[in-house]
């Protein structure tokens, strides 16, 4: 049983550089389709074995999930609950959006005596 869908053939190359020699190529076997299916199987196994991953449950995966998101996410102070650090880091960024806007609106206020156009 052959698993590749291609196959190694000599052909003569008919231009560039190496015009008119030899050489092997690379082409699709008569009657055969596309294998990128057992292709990517292939490089995600290799890859598995090269991480030292041989298998993977449901347990394992969700911890690594939880330990990669917990990397993530930034260092609460001393002393601070994550809770607490998550409240100070979404009040932090609620008025860094309120000083936008009131920059923004500050900036569409026109000066006494001339007009402020704006591309609709």
């Amino acid at each position: 049983m052959q698993l590749t869908a291609e196959q190694q053939v000599r052909e003569v190359a008919k231009s560039g550089r190496n015009q008119g020699r030899p050489m092997f190529v690379w082409k699709m076997r008569p009657g055969r389709s596309d294998n990128h299916f057992f292709d990517t199987c292939v490089y995600t196994h290799a890859l598995a074995d090269m991480l030292g991953v041989e298998r993977w449950t449901v347990q394992a995966s969700r911890a690594a999930r939880e330990k990669m998101a917990a990397a993530e996410q930034p260092p609460a102070a001393a002393g601070t609950s994550p809770a607490k650090a998550k409240a100070k880091a979404k009040a932090k960024a609620k008025a860094k959006a309120k000083a936008k806007a009131k920059a923004k609106a500050t900036a569409n206020r026109s000066s006494p005596g001339h007009e402020r156009w704006e591309v609709v």
